[in-house]
């Protein structure tokens, strides 16, 4: 099990790394406080995805705890949108990076997919960044 999870952690947490320390916190380095939030929400639903891998769920599943998870925007403190795109972004690599266990998508076809995530991330960032 630990040799399935495994490299699915390791994708994770560098998309996150790329994503949240060189793309998010240069352009943002006075909203250091939400970096936390993002690992750890990542970490968390990563492990909790890739714990109930083995459990009969459906997309619907997935859908539901992102739904979940949205809620908490209407529920807490006002949170910028660019921070809640950054959480949702946070919150759904790691239900990606877990269904490669689940389906038959391979690891490259996986890497392909975080590639264009983090260069679609990157580009949008640069591109609407306001100076």
């Amino acid at each position: 099990m630990l040799n399935e999870i495994l490299p699915g952690l390791a994708l994770t947490l560098i998309v996150e790394i790329i994503i949240v320390g060189l793309i998010y916190y240069p352009s943002s380095p006075s909203r250091r406080e939400y970096i936390f939030t993002f690992f750890v929400f990542n970490l968390l639903i990563y492990f909790v995805s890739g714990l109930l891998r083995d459990v009969q769920l459906t997309l619907g599943f997935g859908f539901g705890l992102l739904a979940v998870f949205s809620t908490l925007r209407y529920r807490t403190e006002q949170v910028p949108v660019r921070e809640m795109t950054y959480l949702f972004i946070s919150i759904t690599i790691p239900f990606m990076n877990t269904l490669f266990m689940a389906t038959r998508m391979t690891f490259p076809e996986l890497i392909t997919v975080n590639a264009i995530i983090v260069a679609a991330v990157l580009v949008l960032e640069q591109k609407w960044l306001i100076p």
